[in-house]
């Protein structure tokens, strides 16, 4: 007769998932960035806490993705569930609302679907948004020496509160782009914020395609504004780098036209475009390139 010891059937047997710990927040606090990639404040935070990012993430759930790994803020950010949100929430000592509010890819439509225990994600590409590198300043301001990252809703972004044009590039040495030396662009960021707090969505459409016509002005080397290359002069050697700067340069002239675009859709809201009405809203369009 065969003798099965007590332990070879336990180990026969399916093992129980263990229910997961109640979270448990963390010695350090780390203060939050407005805009900041998941990828990169958890990195801050896991710094702070003396925790390796590959022991860190798992501490908040598991990854959606046998053997998934966190990668690197520079190039990619992690992804979580609301369960995942919930204990997140617990070891930063902020609340899910401060948390959603500061870090865009924590917002509700961004979440994974993922229901049941708390799971993470780190793709490859960063859905819905683009890596951008935090301002220099913004960072010292926070108290952190990391090169930390934007979830940003284009490849650039303007700090206007410390007059920088911030972007994707990380090549060792490339820093923000100063705009010192072109206000009009910071105050041009100024009306565009404006706009969108008035129209919201409307408002971001009408900068939305004043930018890609704008864009097509730049692409066409005769519809190029003197001011532009003015303003590449201005920037000095960084100014060369013409597809770094193409946003930059034609940026004041993209916010006026969304302008004119939130003037014309006001004006059809209220009543029929005449023809006579649209005639003379492209000659001021026209002027505007003219000038």
């Amino acid at each position: 007769m065969t003798v099965v010891r007590a332990g070879n059937a336990a180990a026969g047997r399916p093992r129980r998932k263990k229910p997961w710990q109640p979270a448990q927040r963390l010695g350090r606090r780390v203060r939050l960035i407005g805009g900041e990639s998941t990828g990169s404040y958890t990195r801050r935070l896991a710094d702070a806490n003396s925790i390796p990012d590959q022991e860190f993430w798992p501490m908040f759930g598991t990854p959606l993705r046998k053997a998934g790994v966190p990668g690197d803020p520079r190039y990619g950010d992690g992804y979580l569930n609301a369960a995942a949100l919930d204990r997140f929430a617990v070891m930063t000592g902020h609340s899910v609302g401060e948390l959603q509010s500061a870090l865009p890819n924590l917002r509700a439509n961004r979440l994974l679907t993922a229901a049941g225990g708390p799971v993470w994600d780190w793709p490859w590409d960063t859905p819905g948004s683009f890596l951008v590198r935090v301002c220099e300043v913004c960072a010292r301001i926070k108290g952190t020496t990391w090169n930390s990252y934007l979830a940003a809703d284009a490849t650039w972004q303007v700090c206007a509160a410390h007059g920088r044009w911030l972007d994707n590039r990380r090549e060792p040495g490339t820093a923000a782009i100063r705009l010192s030396a072109v206000p009009e662009v910071a105050d041009a960021h100024r009306l565009r914020v404006l706009l969108e707090r008035r129209l919201g969505a409307g408002g971001q459409a009408m900068f939305a395609d004043a930018y890609a016509i704008a864009s097509c002005w730049w692409n066409i080397p005769v519809l190029n504004a003197p001011v532009w290359h003015t303003r590449r002069r201005a920037l000095g050697r960084v100014g060369r780098d013409e597809l770094r700067v193409a946003p930059l340069v034609f940026y004041p002239e993209a916010v006026r036209l969304a302008y004119r675009l939130a003037a014309r859709e006001r004006q059809r809201q209220r009543r029929p475009l005449t023809e006579g009405a649209d005639r003379a809203w492209l000659e001021e369009v026209a002027g505007l390139l003219k000038e």
